[in-house]
């Protein structure tokens, strides 16, 4: 009875704890736990490769699935996977067809093309497999010379086979193919092997080669910046909350395949039984990674026992001696090393491939914002990862240790404002220091862990390792890890602690249940900091803003308040040129100003994101705070004083008048942003307020977006011609091709609503190279049913096409498509194009005369420096501009400006094409 009490009294208090504990945490937790709106992302995959497996089962759908469903949780995605080959993957990304491809690795030429986010999602290896029935020996150099390997037309690793041919000495043939089942094409003998990642299934094969280890990611479409943000976001939190995150995935669908298993060949063979054991020199003060214990006398650690494995793998035996470094003598005895490479006796060493990836961490025992300059304090076995850091934060100074105890002993004094560790380092740091708080900020960074050989060994001993810590069962490392880390000292059975004490731990019990008060209340307070305080500002954080802001407006009436979206213009230059951390000066006066434009009017205010403020105010100070805030003195001068007296900060200002204080605050926030996105880069006036025209002009533009690839896809892009005549004779010496819009809800569009929209998007240079191949196409047409000549005819290249790589090459091959010649076209460009980049459009004007075509400056006279180009400008044509032709004419002085500039383009030996003559008067003039 009375044991029966004690498990109900324990019972009851555990359970009294719990639920104290849910409620206290639940505001905070609230207030910060925002969902996402959900996206639906668009992921192509290949059958087999890491992504889906097919087969594919509930629970075990593929690597690529479950990490992606694990990034879903924090950036809200739902996914619609598409499967493709890897050619049409390739494509469909290329042309935002969908959103995610991969595991690809990342490449100087695939960048240019393609965002990567700035972690990998997993390493593999590049791999020849041949049918397991082939006969073919593990590296059979013999055999290899002259055979066919299959591959794919984008295959990375078909680049890695050809740098290992040139280092072997060999020539092989290439069979490309896009066949699913590689397998049987190996069976069927099209080709002898087949070149891939090592995540690939292919059943009923074997490895024969293993090329290189590299890094995969998955990719997205060029300057699609918020799935590679949401990416890089979510793979922080991910890293964060499960650092084994990736091993568990790894292990889960790639541990038991028969990869792993090491070729070992016959020379390889002999150079194992020549040097059966190895001494391995190691630190020694690098708990848990590897460290002399006291206990044992021995050198312990996880990388002690992962190396064993890789030992046993091999056929080799290690001897581990601890060795602080300073003895050239002591560093000669060891065969082989792992720790630390900066000692001076380890300059001539050779590297194997990372037996360990570690995320390095921020570690701090306060709150930290990593844009601020911080000091850092590392020991030397980090130190080769502090040039990584220093490239990630510049703003950072780093101060270097000899031990890891040195590290923490400055950390503690508070000579430094963090630490920068090893993720096992940090477990080890918590469990010793567990009365500590500290505050954990996850980086980009690894620490990537490799075995460096005497120059005294043939090169194929890092052949030899490398293949067995390719072989190293991810399992194993887990629990090697777990072992040595002090989370895994603890295995002691709860039930049997209650019931041999349990007096003693109902009073435990009660003395944790107080503490766990005060300490949820405390870190109520701290979190309350987080959410509701901006640490760039000092300000109310977005969080809290939400919060007063629903409060406020519950007892409003309509039209009684405001809010209002400020953007400092061009702010992204001020943190590159000057620094994070004067930018955050400039934050931070900004937020004063806002406050102070009319003292006690201005009700709330705070930072939505980087230079993004919003404050909500009385509409009836409308008209006085417009006109302070669109000529604020006092804020420029203060700015000034940190950028310097040149600098004119300007800023893009939105209004949204709170008709309904019922509305969401994200909508209205909305409306503020859609009116200030109409001023942006706005000279004079800065200053726009939201109504519901400017609503639809989003909408449309929505729609206009949305439906372009579709559109360009079903022919709605139609070409109209607009002739040009001769003024000498009055008949037909030419056509400008115009482009017109025939949208299937919208009607016909203008090119006026969407040539604008595509030049920020960039959808302009797939337009520009549609309406110019489908122009040859007609002309091809009319050059066959006719026996006449077709006047020159002139298509219009935007300002972003003109950047494209090989742009003058594409033109003209397309015209050697349809069997035109280059002198029959003309190609139009702008003169506002001159004035931004003059030097490198001039050279690309050259370059397009020089293969034939003509070339025109469109709309001449619409800009400022137009009689300035004249001189420097190698076009053939000139049109002056309509508007420009329209506003002069009307007036003597107007007259003689045009006579002028016709006079002086004859003698400059340009032809002159007049738009919109509409008059004889005009003609003859």
């Amino acid at each position: 009875m009375i044991k029966s009490g004690i498990k109900n009294t324990i019972a009851f208090w555990i359970s009294v704890m719990l639920i104290i504990a849910i409620f206290s945490c639940f505001e905070s937790y609230s207030a910060g736990n925002t969902r996402q709106e959900e996206k639906v992302v668009r992921v192509g995959y290949f059958q087999d490769y890491a992504t889906i497996l097919e087969p594919a089962n509930e629970g075990s759908m593929g690597y690529g699935y479950d990490y992606l469903q694990e990034i879903a949780k924090y950036t809200g995605w739902n996914y619609q996977f598409i499967k493709c080959s890897w050619d049409e993957g390739i494509t469909l990304l290329r042309e935002g067809k969908i959103d995610i491809f991969g595991p690809m690795q990342k490449t100087e030429e695939r960048e240019i093309f393609f965002d990567f986010p700035n972690v990998q999602m997993g390493m593999e290896y590049g791999v020849l497999f041949a049918d397991k029935n082939s006969g073919i020996l593990y590296e059979d150099l013999d055999y290899f010379n002259g055979m066919r390997v299959g591959t794919e037309k984008e295959n990375y690793y078909t680049g890695v086979m050809e740098e290992y041919c040139k280092e072997k000495g060999i020539r092989v043939t290439y069979v490309y193919t896009d066949a699913v089942d590689i397998g049987k094409e190996l069976k069927a003998g099209l080709y002898d092997t087949y070149i891939t990642g090592d995540l690939q299934a292919i059943p009923d094969t074997t490895v024969v080669a293993r090329l290189s280890f590299e890094p995969y990611y998955y990719a997205t479409t060029k300057g699609n910046r918020e799935i590679v943000e949401g990416i890089n976001n979510a793979l922080k939190n991910i890293f964060r909350n499960d650092k084994y995150f990736e091993q568990k995935l790894y292990e889960k669908y790639f541990s038991n395949r028969d990869i792993s298993k090491p070729g070992i060949t016959k020379s390889e063979a002999e150079l194992i039984k020549k040097y059966k054991k190895l001494t391995v020199g190691c630190d020694s003060n690098s708990r848990p990674l590897q460290y002399f214990d006291e206990t044992t006398g021995q050198t312990s650690g996880i990388s002690m026992d992962i190396l064993k494995e890789v030992a046993n793998l091999c056929g080799l035996e290690f001897e581990f001696i601890p060795m602080d470094g300073k003895s050239a003598r002591q560093l000669e005895k060891a065969d082989l090393w792992v720790g630390s490479f900066n000692h001076n006796g380890l300059k001539n060493l050779e590297y194997t491939d990372t037996y360990l990836n570690v995320p390095m961490l921020l570690v701090s025992d306060k709150l930290v914002n990593l844009s601020d300059k911080l000091t850092i304090a590392m020991y030397s076995y980090d130190g080769k990862n502090g040039a990584q850091l220093l490239k990630e934060y510049p703003q950072f100074s780093v101060d270097k240790y000899a031990t890891a105890d040195e590290a923490f002993q400055s950390f503690k004094m508070k000579k430094a404002d963090a630490m920068f560790v090893p993720a096992y380092t940090y477990d080890e740091l918590e469990q010793v220091n567990n009365q500590e708080l500290y505050c954990v900020y996850a980086t980009d960074i690894k620490c990537r862990m490799n075995i460096g050989i005497s120059e005294r060994f043939p090169k194929e001993m890092i052949n030899i390792l490398n293949k067995g810590i390719a072989s190293l069962d991810n399992d194993v490392i887990n629990t090697i890890i777990y072992k040595n880390t002090s989370a895994g000292a603890y295995n002691g059975s709860i039930s049997m602690l209650v019931k041999d004490n349990a007096w003693l731990v109902l009073g435990l019990v009660t003395v944790f249940f107080v503490l766990l008060l005060i300490v949820i209340e405390a870190s109520n307070k701290r979190l309350k900091s987080v959410l509701y305080i901006d640490s760039s500002t000092g300000k109310s954080s977005l969080a809290k803003f939400r919060m007063d802001a629903r409060a406020l407006l519950n007892n409003a009436k309509p039209d009684e308040y405001m809010l209002v979206s400020i953007d400092v213009n061009n702010f992204k230059y001020i943190n590159d040129i000057y620094g994070y951390e004067t930018g955050n000066q400039v934050l931070k006066i900004l937020a004063e100003h806002i406050e102070m434009i009319l003292p006690g009017e201005i009700i709330l205010t705070t930072r939505r994101s980087a230079d993004n403020f919003v404050f909500i105010s009385k509409t009836c100070n409308k008209d006085k705070i417009f006109e302070s805030m669109s000529d604020d003195q006092h804020l420029r001068r203060d700015v000034q004083e940190i950028l310097g007296p040149d600098y004119n900060l300007t800023l893009s200002i939105g209004v949204y008048v709170i008709h309904q204080p019922m509305k969401n605050i994200s909508v209205m926030l909305d409306y503020a942003n859609i009116a200030k996105k109409t001023v942006k880069g706005r000279v004079g006036n800065p200053i726009a307020e939201y109504t519901p025209e400017m609503d639809q002009h989003m909408e449309l533009k929505k729609k206009i977006t949305v439906g372009m690839e579709a559109g360009l896809l079903h022919g709605e892009f139609i070409t109209c011609m607009q002739p040009k005549y001769s003024l000498a004779d009055e008949k037909l010496i030419g056509a400008e091709v115009l482009v017109r819009w025939k949208h299937p809800e919208l009607g016909m569009l203008s090119p006026l609503l969407f040539i604008p929209l595509f030049e920020e998007n960039g959808f302009i240079e797939k337009l520009d190279m549609y309406i110019f191949e489908t122009t040859c196409k007609m002309i091809q047409k009319w050059n066959k049913a006719t026996i006449d000549k077709i006047p020159r005819i002139s298509v219009n290249i935007s300002r972003v096409t003109l950047g494209r790589k090989n742009l003058v090459k594409e033109l003209k091959e397309i015209t050697e498509k349809y069997e035109i010649q280059t002198n029959d076209m003309e190609i139009e460009i702008t003169e506002g194009t001159l004035e931004r980049n003059a030097d490198r459009i001039i050279k690309i004007i050259n370059d397009l005369k020089s293969v034939g075509f003509y070339v025109s400056i469109d709309d001449f006279g619409s800009g400022y420096s137009s009689l300035s180009i004249l001189k420097d400008m190698p076009a053939d044509i000139i049109k002056i501009d309509k508007e420009f032709l329209s506003e002069t004419f009307d007036s003597q002085k107007g007259k003689k400006i045009i006579n002028s500039i016709i006079k002086m383009s004859k003698e400059l030996k340009l032809e002159t094409v007049a738009e919109g003559i509409e008059t004889r008067e005009q003609a003859e003039a």
